[in-house]
């Protein structure tokens, strides 16, 4: 995407090994540690912290909310970002769950070189 600010040009550009944190909210433990061990699993997250409570306020089929749920914060890759979604969304109990990711804007490059290796296959390759 192009972006123009101030008369400067801009381009975001996605890089496969690029980090990220992905926010999730689930409406409780159990089905917050079961994502979280399936992204871990799959190598589809280098770690995965819950939090709870999260007190949560949201308008769901015209009608106001007032939750408690358990939040995630995956950190992985850009390059995964589909798959972890689609597999939060396979195991979610919601219909439409949040799933927001942003990019890492700095941090230690020994724990991006260790996120790099946690969602690495296997054999080695990326995923």
């Amino acid at each position: 995407m192009m972006t123009r600010r101030q008369g400067i040009e801009s381009k975001e550009v996605e890089q496969p090994h690029t980090p990220i944190v992905i926010e999730v909210l689930c409406p409780g433990m159990a089905s917050a540690e079961a994502i979280a061990a399936a992204l871990v699993g799959e190598r589809l997250a280098g770690a995965v912290n819950i939090s709870a409570p999260v007190r949560s306020h949201y308008v769901w089929q015209g009608e106001p909310v007032w939750r408690e749920e358990t939040g995630l914060t995956i950190k992985t890759r850009a390059a995964l970002f589909g798959a972890v979604a689609a597999e939060v969304r396979r195991l979610h109990p919601y219909a439409v769950p949040s799933i927001l990711a942003r990019p890492v804007g700095q941090a230690d490059q020994a724990y991006l070189d260790w996120i790099l290796e946690a969602t690495r296959r296997a054999d080695g390759r990326s995923i």
